[in-house]
């Protein structure tokens, strides 16, 4: 004898309007045959369960839509802080190069520190909008692990002897030197956790160690981060709640040391979306060791180390091409107008400023030979930055377009790409970082050539090809630069080297230029044999 059995809900409006749900469930007896003997079944009212079901199921769209609005509006409003914050550090900037008296220089000193940390706490309350809304992606590229510690020693040593602190770096010469994973927030990571310990360090010491744990030339490689500090520490009770969202350790009305409660919490975030978690360990009035592992894949072990220095405009030494440059700023507010005109006209730049896209497309157009560049403002009224540049593209796709935004997060790079600009300067806008974009962009087509580029160009001839030609000192400096290449400058470069390099090499390189790794398409161009 076998049986078979099935469950089915029904649906039922009564006469009266009521609705009912039922669960009707059967079961058949049949002999050997396959006749059927005889059937069994109930008929549940499941009218309560479903109504329960439903509201849980609206109570959860309801949290996710709240949650959504609250992410929104949190990176609406960083957005909107970062205008008038842009106005705040670069009018503070461009007021300390001026003539000034010991007091006035004092006091300038201390608004453009206070706006650091302000800017701090907008980009606190950005992340933690992005990891709420569970946005917060991770890339995973090639990174030199030994220069990006030597980075992080530079930025917190000016702290570190205001407070006469000693702060030491100890990491063993057998870590590996490219590693693959997101090198921007792992030095996030590790800028909140040693800022941190700098801030709750009175006297003594703060020490970044990193250790190898799994074995050496081997991949993936395990290593342990720890951040180990002299300061006040922490009791049992208030680690509890420390890596909670708004929770600080002291949270009293005469607590000495001010923050938002979000850089651990972020931290936290992070290190579990790279797989692993902080531990914490600490000691009232002795320190404390924040520390984590991380296993990260090597994509090289015993790089040649270059001098960190090169790979940046520490100095701006080839300034003067950028005298006589023409720039058509496109920006609708009007502070943020005049401090970009100021640092522009400090080195000689003509600037003609539109007040929003659909104006600079028209002050473009009617005269297109005036300007050797545009800075674009992206959120605008009227026209955004990102219409414009499509229909600038659409008569002139080569001027170079410099996209000038609030919203400087790695993703917005891709997105300002594929709207036809060739660069990206996030704000508030960093005067040397806008002289190296402009610098690239606008002034290499000019034929003046400063000593400093006479001599890179000795270094390595110049490749004349089917794309035109290519300088290798010039493209590895701007490649080491991290200024973007554009689709139009990848395809040149394609045609260039097609019939000159192996076609494998060739494809990494465009690949990992594509990726916005420009560290590996540097190694993988070093190999070319031109």
């Amino acid at each position: 004898m076998t049986k078979e059995s099935y469950s089915i809900e029904h649906r039922l409006l009564f006469a009266d309007g009521r609705i009912k749900y039922v669960k009707e469930h059967c079961m058949t007896s049949y002999d050997y045959k396959g006749n059927p003997l005889y059937s069994t079944g109930t008929v549940q009212d499941i009218t309560q369960q479903k109504e329960i079901e439903n509201a849980l199921r609206e109570a959860n769209d309801k949290a996710q839509n709240a949650l959504a609005a609250k992410s929104q509006f949190l990176a609406n409003m960083s957005h909107e802080i970062r205008t008038p914050m842009n106005a705040i550090v670069g009018l503070g900037k461009l007021l300390e190069e001026m003539p000034l008296g010991l007091k006035q220089r004092d006091m300038i000193g201390k608004i453009n520190s206070s706006s650091v940390l302000l800017l701090g706490i907008i980009n606190d309350i950005l992340d933690y909008s992005k990891i709420e809304a569970g946005k917060l992606e991770l890339e995973s590229q090639s990174f030199n692990l030994k220069q990006t510690l030597s980075q992080l020693k530079a930025i917190f040593a000016h702290t570190a002897k205001e407070k006469e602190l000693e702060l030491s770096f100890d990491y063993a010469s057998i870590l590996p030197s490219y590693v693959i994973g997101d090198q921007l927030r792992l030095q996030q990571v590790l800028m909140n956790l040693l800022s941190n310990a700098l801030k709750f360090t009175h006297q003594g010491s703060v020490r970044l160690s990193v250790k190898l744990l799994s074995p050496t030339k081997e991949s993936p490689a395990t290593l342990l981060f720890e951040i180990i500090d002299t300061g006040i520490g922490i009791d049992k009770k208030q680690i509890a709640q420390l890596f909670e969202p708004f929770m600080q350790a002291d949270v009293s009305t005469t607590r000495q040391f001010g923050g938002t409660g979000l850089g651990l919490v972020i931290t936290k975030n992070i290190l579990e979306g790279m797989g692993t978690h902080i531990t914490l360990k600490s000691t009232p009035n002795q320190g404390s060791v924040f520390s984590f592992k991380l296993t990260l894949d090597v994509d090289e072990w015993d790089a040649k180390e270059e001098d960190s220095s090169s790979l940046q405009y520490n100095e701006i030494q080839e300034i003067e091409l950028l005298e006589g440059l023409s720039i058509l700023l496109v920006e609708d507010n009007e502070i943020n107008q005049e401090v970009a005109s100021m640092m522009l006209t400090n080195v000689g730049i003509k600037v003609d400023i539109a007040n929003n896209g659909q104006e600079g497309v028209k002050l473009y157009q009617d005269d297109p030979k005036r300007y050797d560049g545009i800075l674009m403002d992206l959120q605008m009224p009227v026209m955004s930055g990102y219409e414009a540049a499509n229909k600038i593209r659409e008569f002139d796709t080569d001027v170079p377009i410099i996209a000038l935004t609030a919203a400087a997060m790695v993703e917005d790079k891709q997105k300002v790409l594929d709207a036809g600009m060739n660069d990206h300067i996030g704000k508030p806008i960093d005067k040397e970082e806008l002289y190296r974009v402009l610098l690239y962009h606008l002034a290499k087509e000019r034929e003046l050539t400063s000593k400093r580029t006479k001599d890179l160009v000795e270094e390595k001839p110049t490749q004349k090809a089917l794309g035109g030609e290519v300088n290798f000192a010039q493209l590895k400096e701007k490649l080491q630069s991290g200024t973007m290449i554009d689709e139009q400058e990848k395809e040149r470069l394609f045609h260039a080297f097609e019939s000159l390099v192996p076609q494998e090499s060739l494809q990494r390189f465009l690949d990992a230029i594509e990726e916005f790794d420009y560290d590996h398409a540097v190694k993988e161009m070093q190999q070319w044999k031109l």
